[in-house]
């Protein structure tokens, strides 16, 4: 799961080569507003780019993303080979 608050889904990209999961995108600054003096930012806007190293016995081919109220939830199945199996000794 990732945080992303304040980025739109159309602003972001997840892209998958060999081990590496690489998800960037851009966050937009919010409109100024004219009316008062003061002007107060608690978040960074710009673009961002993240990896992460996926472990071994993934099935790379089936990954579905999911994000909803600024939480991008990734999810990858392992290979049916990866699951450990308990053998029943005769």
């Amino acid at each position: 799961m990732l945080e992303l608050p304040g980025v739109r889904k159309e602003d972001m990209q997840i892209e998958l080569e060999q081990d590496v999961l690489y998800v960037s995108g851009v966050r937009k600054a919010l409109e100024e507003t004219k009316d008062t003096n003061v002007r107060r930012m608690e978040q960074f806007y710009g673009s961002f780019q993240r990896s992460f190293h996926l472990p071994q016995g993934l099935d790379k081919e089936i990954v579905a993303a999911q994000y909803q109220n600024g939480i991008l939830r990734l999810t990858i199945k392992k290979h049916e080979k990866a699951i450990k199996k308990q053998i029943v000794i005769q």
